[in-house]
Parts: C-alpha cells; structure tokens; sequence
C-alpha cells in the first residue's frame, strides 16, 4: 500500500519532524506540539497514530542516552493516569469532534502556562500526577500532543531528569496510547507507512539534540518548556476557531 507523498511534500516532513524530533530530545517534549500543528497542514493522516508510532522510537532513544537522571517519584500515578486518559481519548474521538477537544485541550494548557508565570507552583503529589497524566494520555491519543501537561509539572527539575523522566512516561504512554487507538480501529496499514516516511526525520532530529540540549541546559530549560507549551495550545485553539 502506497501513501500519497510526493518530493515535495516529503522534504516539508522531513524538516517538520527533524526539528520537532530535536526539540524532544532537548528538552524532553516537543515534537508533538511543533509537529502535529504544521503536519495536519500537510496531510492529517499523519496525525495521530504514526505519529505515536515514530515517538517510541525517539522516547526511547532520548530515555537510554539520559536513563542514570530518572526520577521515580509519582511514576506510578502517572502511567496509571496515561491508561485512564488514553481510554477517554480514544473514546472522545468516536463520540466528539477532534476540533472540540482540541479547543478543551489547549485551553487547559494556555491557564496551566499563565499560572506558571504568575509564581504557581504545581507540587508534585500523588494527585496531581495522577491529573496531569490523564490529560496527557487524553491528549496523547486524540492529538498526539500529551508533553505539555506533563512537562509543566516537572519544568523545576535539571535537564538531563526532564528528558529522562517524559522519555520514560511517554515511552510507556505511546505503547497505552495506540493499543486504544488499535482497538478503536484508528491503527492499521496506512498508519504504519505514514509512520516509515515520518522516521528519518526523527532520527535526524535526535542526533542533533546531543548538540542543542547542552544551549537549553544552561538557564534556558524553563522558559523553552512554558513557550513551547503555549504555542501548542495556541495552535490548537486558533485552529478550531
């Protein structure tokens, strides 16, 4: 089976998602919210399940190199949240136009970053983890953007713990993820050769972020997370209205 992608539009891809890849592997999330806005412009097919097909690659790529920095604390209530969150998604998206819970989604996240600027302080507690991950795996299997609500709750901790920790929540994630979107007959054939064509740039991408993680190390780490975050936010909302 063949999937529709001339030259063109294929170098388009490979830049999109050489650049989404590196931001993930600097900052530990990225490619989701780069990616998936400029993608869906492109060809929506791509979005969501190749998409999460590529990410377990590059999770797992990003969760090796920096593995020795995991912080175990809430792991648990995290991935049981991706689990309940990825049931809901996948079941949003028969129900509910994906536009509408973009709208949800994104503003959820655009008052999570203005709150963050404001001085609060999400405490890492069982019951947040547990929220924040539920969102994510909702947003993760809907939209293939589940690093915001994630990222916004570990943004205090040092870069290499940030890449570790979300390489290792969204390595487990993406695996939750598509088993929902398989059973909700959103994964087949077509995603797969969507994800192939999807891959160089994600291995390009990774390469490059052993040389752009070191620039964001150095004090740049919080501010590149809360910009990232709103812009996709930003995008999903924009794009519905």
């Amino acid at each position: 089976m063949c999937v529709p992608v001339d030259w063109t539009q294929f170098i388009l891809i490979y830049l999109i998602v050489t650049t989404g890849a590196m931001l993930q592997g600097s900052l530990g999330f990225g490619l989701g919210p780069l990616a998936v806005p400029l993608l869906l412009l492109v060809d929506p097919g791509f979005i969501p399940a190749p998409m999460l097909l590529v990410s377990i690659f590059l999770t797992f790529s990003v969760f090796r190199r920096e593995r020795s920095d995991f912080h175990k604390e809430g792991f648990g209530w995290v991935i049981l949240g991706r689990i309940m969150g990825s049931a809901a998604g996948a079941g949003l998206l028969i129900i509910i136009p994906k536009e509408n819970l973009n709208l949800l989604y994104g503003s959820l996240i655009i008052l999570a970053v203005i709150l963050s600027i404001s001085g609060w302080r999400l405490k890492m507690v069982p019951k947040n983890f547990l929220f924040a991950g539920t969102l994510s795996g909702m947003m993760a299997t809907a939209a293939a953007i589940g690093g915001p609500s994630m990222a916004l709750v570990y943004q205090h901790g040092s870069g290499p713990r940030l890449r570790s920790t979300l390489s290792g929540i969204f390595l487990i994630g993406s695996v939750i993820a598509l088993f929902f979107l398989f059973l909700a007959g959103k994964l087949g054939e077509a995603e797969l050769y969507r994800a192939l064509i999807l891959l160089p740039g994600i291995v390009t991408g990774f390469y490059l972020s052993r040389f752009s993680k070191t620039v964001l190390d150095k004090k740049l780490l919080r501010p590149a997370i809360l910009s990232v975050s709103f812009f996709a936010a930003a995008v999903l909302v924009i794009n519905n209205l």
